[in-house]
């Protein structure tokens, strides 16, 4: 029995070389989906990798950060100091006025004593 040039041997020969070929390109493809969840999986690690080194890293760092409680009282500590001894300097600043005004009160005094005590 034949159709046209198609015989039943040749239509058998056809569908089975058609068969083997969609499987051939199902193998390919299930290696191919393989390959690429292989590859998936390995991006997956090497990120997670570095996002637990970047972890790390930034612990180590905030391991290093003074706490906020202690710059706080640090920096009033500090801040003390600094009006401490801003009150000391003004202190000392102050007595040098006073002891320049007393100088200039008593080198007008000399001035105006010693012209009179001279003329008497």
């Amino acid at each position: 029995m034949s159709v046209g040039d198609w015989t039943i041997g040749a239509l058998k020969e056809h569908f089975e070389q058609r068969f083997a070929d969609l499987e051939k390109r199902e193998t390919d493809a299930k290696h191919s989906m393989e390959r690429a969840e292989d590859q998936a999986a390995a991006t997956r690690k090497y990120t997670e990798e570095k996002s637990n080194e970047f972890r790390g890293q930034l612990a180590d760092q905030a391991a290093t950060f003074m706490p906020r409680a202690e710059a706080d009282s640090r920096s009033a500590a500090t801040q003390r100091q600094i009006d401490d001894l801003r009150a000391v300097v003004q202190k000392g600043l102050d007595e040098v006025h006073r002891l320049v005004w007393i100088g200039v009160g008593l080198a007008i005094s000399a001035s105006i004593a010693v012209p009179l005590l001279l003329n008497r």
